[in-house]
Formats: C-alpha cells, structure tokens, sequence
C-alpha cells in the first residue's frame, strides 16, 4: 500500500496506471526528474487527509539499456 501526501502523488499514479512512466523511464534511461517534481508538487499541494493510502498497480519491470542484450 502506497500513502498519498499530495498531487505528486496522485500525478505519479496516474502516470503510473496509464503506461506514461513506463515509456519515459525506457526512453530516458538516466532519469527525467520526475522524483523532484513529485516532491515540488506534494509540498504545493498536499491533501488535507493524509491517511489515503491505494494499493499500486502492477507494472512490468523497466528494461535498462544493460538488460537488452
């Protein structure tokens, strides 16, 4: 179970949910500060119930460059 804290939060599982994350993480494979911009965006808009918590949904592993031969 993952707690929600804010709109980061919220943002990453829908990318997360929709395959988004998935693709940009096999495209740019050392990172798109996505990390950061969940943390800007759960400090500018935190939820007022902070005991939220949903369970992830299942994703397949990321391939790194090193996993493709």
């Amino acid at each position: 179970m993952v707690k929600i804290k804010g709109l980061g939060d919220i943002v990453e599982l829908i990318t997360r949910y929709t395959g988004i994350k998935w693709v940009v993480k096999k495209i740019w494979d050392k990172g798109c500060g996505c990390d950061e911009r969940q943390e800007v965006l759960n400090k500018i808009v935190p939820l007022k119930k902070p005991d939220i918590y949903i369970r992830p949904p299942m994703m397949p592993p990321i391939p790194t460059k090193k996993e493709k031969k």
